[in-house]
Parts: C-alpha cells; structure tokens; sequence
C-alpha cells in the first residue's frame, strides 16, 4: 500500500510540475509578447523565434471549426489516462511518458477554458521553412508519445525488465 501511495504522489508531483512549468511560459507569453521574439538565427541553418499565436484547432491548427468536439476528447484522453495510469503496474519510464502526455494535455485544456483557445509560442525555422508553431504542452505530448511508442516496442520484443 505504501508503495502504490509513493507512486501515486510521485506521478502527481511530476504532473502539477509539467503543468505549472507550461502555464507559467504561457502567462509570460500572453503578458509580455506583442510580436515575435528572434532567440537565435541561422544555428546550423535553424531560426528560433518566441511568437505568440493563439489555436482553436490541434496540431498545427487542424480541426479549429470542431473546437468543443477537440475539448471534449482531450478531456476524455486525461480521464482514460488517469485511470489507466492509476490502475496499471508499469515500470517507472514508461507511467513518466504517461504523465508527458497527460501535463501537455490538460496544459492545453486550461488554455481552452482560460482563454478559449491554446496560446502557442515556440516557432522554429529550418533552412527558411515553417513547420508550425508549438507550445510546451504540445512539446509534452509528443515526447511522452515517442517515449511510449519505444517503451512498447522494447516490451514487445522482450528487450524490457519489469523494473518498480
């Protein structure tokens, strides 16, 4: 019992962590940002700019006409993940990644209930080409999801001990 307490305030600890990190650099970005910020040009061809963007859509500003339907399922997804998260033995790594993906998600839905839209910041330029705009939250996500998808893949061909 104690240790599924200690594991349940550690993945707690992480996640209010994550999502304090992402709200904070979304609340300096919102006060402070009226056009966009150059941080470093032509780093081995990269451009990195701080731009305030807001997004009614997922990534890249898909789906921005479904924007209740996109809140609806991101809710879904942290709620199926908590349970998952909760209920599951998994090995250290592997509820970590769990806890990316559920910080970039519920980031981004206080953003749609704060602000009725997802304030996004990080735009990177490679070679002179865009390839969208991206926020901590989103950076979460995909991290946790690369993580997951290689977790799975070691656990799948047995390269993997259990380790709690």
């Amino acid at each position: 019992m104690k240790k599924k307490l200690y594991k349940l305030l550690q993945i707690s600890a992480i996640l209010l962590s994550l999502v304090l990190i992402d709200f904070f650099i979304k609340r300096l970005v919102d006060s402070f940002v009226k056009e966009p910020i150059l941080i470093w040009k032509n780093f081995l061809g990269v451009d990195f700019y701080i731009h305030y963007v807001t997004n009614r859509g997922g990534a890249f500003g898909m789906l921005q006409a479904f924007f209740k339907p996109l809140l609806i399922f991101r809710i879904f997804v942290v709620v199926a993940l908590l349970i998952y998260l909760i209920k599951e033995n998994h090995p250290f790594k592997k509820n970590l990644f769990i806890v990316c993906v559920l910080a970039g998600a519920l980031g981004n839905i206080i953003d749609s209930f704060l602000y009725g839209h997802v304030i996004d910041m990080f735009h990177f330029l490679f070679w002179g080409r865009s390839y969208g705009i991206f926020n901590f939250a989103d950076a979460m996500i995909f991290v946790g999801s690369l993580g997951l998808f290689f977790t799975s893949k070691k656990i799948e061909h047995g390269s993997v001990t259990k380790e709690n």
